[in-house]
């Protein structure tokens, strides 16, 4: 009996699920090796353009690049010189005060070192909008470095108020009867007058070679040579000197009698001459000054504001700094006027308003008033402050409280030194 073959349907069937059991076990295979890390030699060797395939060339999705301008780096704010608060004195424009603060200490931050902010608001700068940087770069310059300031050493050391004699031929060969500090000198010859002076040599001044500007201050009718030092004038100095409010200077006050620092009628004595050249020459050729008008003034009160103005209008070459306290401004034709003015001829020679209408020197000099507005020479003061501005001259004018009168003679005398000092300052060592 013969046996009959399977039917072709069935291994038709056979066929189709060893083919689907294959492709599982292919599936699984590849899915084996994907998860395992493939070497990078394996990556290195791969090329896909050996693909015989060709594959159409895909353009790559462009990729927005942002562009990230740095945030420019903020200039920190420059850091002020603080100036300590002044002490209670009557303030003066002329001159910024600083008390007797002690300077700090420690190791001062180089250029490459960032120094500490001050303990105050800080001002911020607004960052700027940023701008496309341009197709060809630009070079901005470095910035230049400034030098710090360096603190100038407060002076120190020794001063000291001399009380000396100085003879001059300009007081003639005769007694002066009614002086009560000038005699004859040159003992035994007397052959000149001598008259009584102060001078204040500023702190520092023993203790190297520096050289110093001078201020010769003349005193009023009702003193002496040592009027300023009745009122205090040296001691604040020396005060405002050491606590680097005013700059270091020598004082000079001499002796004028009632004589109106003027060369007298009639062949009297000559109270200018004796003060310029002939004081100035002496104190110029004994001590360490600064032989120039720039670094000398003269100033006075009362009678010594008109001396002072006086001297100044007629000898520029030796003055550019005049300071006016309470000035009594006589003119010919007052009440009282001495005989030595003589008549109006030669008195023009020394009357300080026809010397400031002639305007030749009066654009040469820098003028400091301070007067009471109650003193009985305001009006004519303001006259001549109208006269000296008129003529180029430049003026500090201060009105206080205050008659012609001791109490006021003896009041806010830092501010006739500030005006001094800050002149002396401003004209360099």
């Amino acid at each position: 009996m013969r046996r009959s073959s399977p039917a072709p349907g069935l291994l038709g069937l056979l066929s189709l699920l060893l083919l689907a059991l294959g492709g599982v076990l292919f599936a699984c295979g590849f899915i084996v090796l994907a998860e395992r890390e493939i070497p990078l030699s394996l990556l290195a060797s791969f090329n896909p353009t050996a693909t015989s395939t060709p594959t159409r060339a895909r353009t790559p999705r462009p990729t927005a690049t942002s562009t990230i301008t740095p945030r420019p780096t903020r200039t920190p704010t420059p850091t002020a010189t603080l100036v300590p608060s002044a002490p209670n004195r009557t303030a003066s424009p002329a001159l910024a005060r600083s008390t007797n603060t002690p300077l700090p200490t420690g190791r001062t931050p180089t250029l490459s070192e960032t120094a500490a902010p001050p303990a105050a608001t800080p001002i911020f700068t607004s960052t700027p909008t940023a701008t496309p940087a341009p197709s060809e770069p630009t070079h901005t310059p470095e910035p230049t470095h400034t030098a710090q300031p360096t603190h100038t050493p407060l002076p120190s050391g020794r001063s000291e108020l001399l009380t000396l004699q100085f003879a001059s031929a300009a007081l003639g060969n005769k007694e002066l009867p009614d002086s009560k500090h000038c005699i004859w000198a040159d003992s035994p010859a007397n052959t000149l007058i001598g008259c009584t002076m102060h001078l204040f040599l500023p702190p520092g001044y023993f203790d190297g070679e520096r050289r110093y500007p001078v201020l010769y201050l003349l005193h009023g009718w009702g003193g002496g040579y040592d009027e300023f030092s009745w009122y205090g004038t040296q001691q604040l100095a020396d005060e405002m000197m050491r606590a680097g409010e005013i700059p270091p200077f020598i004082i000079v006050n001499p002796e004028g009698d009632h004589a109106y620092w003027m060369n007298h009628a009639n062949n009297g004595p000559r109270w200018a001459d004796y003060v310029a050249p002939d004081l100035v020459n002496y104190i110029d050729a004994n001590y360490r000054t600064l032989p120039r008008r720039q670094s000398r003034a003269v100033g006075g009160l009362s009678m010594g504001g008109l001396g002072a103005i006086q001297l100044a209008l007629n000898h520029p070459d030796l003055f550019s700094i005049v300071g006016l306290r309470s000035p009594s401004l006589r003119r010919m034709g007052d009440p009282d006027v001495p005989d030595f003015f003589g008549d109006a001829a030669y008195y023009a020679h020394y009357d300080p308003l026809i010397l400031a209408e002639q305007g030749g020197a009066a654009k040469s000099l820098n003028v400091f008033f301070i007067i009471g507005d109650q003193d009985v020479w305001l009006s004519r003061t303001e006259e001549m402050r109208d006269l000296l501005l008129k003529n180029g001259s430049s003026v500090e004018w201060h009105v206080l409280p205050g008659e012609h009168a001791v109490e006021f003679f003896q009041s806010h005398l830092d501010i006739d030194l500030q005006f001094y000092g800050s002149q002396f300052a401003a004209n360099g060592p």
